[in-house]
């Protein structure tokens, strides 16, 4: 199961890449990362992914380094908050249910990105949500809505 969720999400990370100018990142228990690297590196040997550990100083090296994947731990974001205030592309995290992950949440929370993708793993299945294409959404009917005049339409 574990194996099969990873093969979808970075199957869908990877066809998000060529259309995006942001960085997507991939939040995952720590040990968990190493499956993610694994994975990444079977399905194309072109993405640059790079994972958000070590002392503070290769911490922050990495966070400024050119990267399209960046792999992190809910410990490691947290404690580096001040250095995640830009935009990304898509936000994952893997397993939220985790306890990890609710000891986390406010923080996390305020991870901003365009998309967000929530996996969940149950006993017998695994679920993927995918939240919060709201935002692409609604930006996409106010944009058509702009075009068609029909912004400030009743009805």
């Amino acid at each position: 199961m574990l194996q099969d969720r990873l093969v979808k999400v970075v199957s869908f990370v990877l066809s998000l890449l060529d259309n995006t100018k942001k960085p997507i990142l991939i939040i995952a228990s720590s040990n968990a990362i190493s499956l993610w690297e694994i994975e990444f590196s079977k399905r194309s040997k072109s993405v640059n992914v790079v994972t958000y550990k070590g002392n503070k100083d290769i911490r922050a090296a990495v966070i400024d380094s050119k990267y399209q994947v960046l792999l992190s731990s809910p410990d490691a974001i947290v404690e580096d908050m001040e250095m995640f205030d830009h935009k990304w592309e898509l936000l994952v995290i893997d397993e939220c249910q985790s306890p990890v992950f609710s000891t986390h949440f406010k923080e996390i929370r305020m991870l901003m990105a365009d998309m967000r993708l929530l996996t969940v793993t149950g006993e017998s299945v695994v679920c993927i949500f995918i939240l919060f294409y709201v935002e692409r959404v609604n930006n996409k009917k106010k944009q058509i809505k702009r075009e068609t005049g029909q912004i400030g339409r009743t009805g």
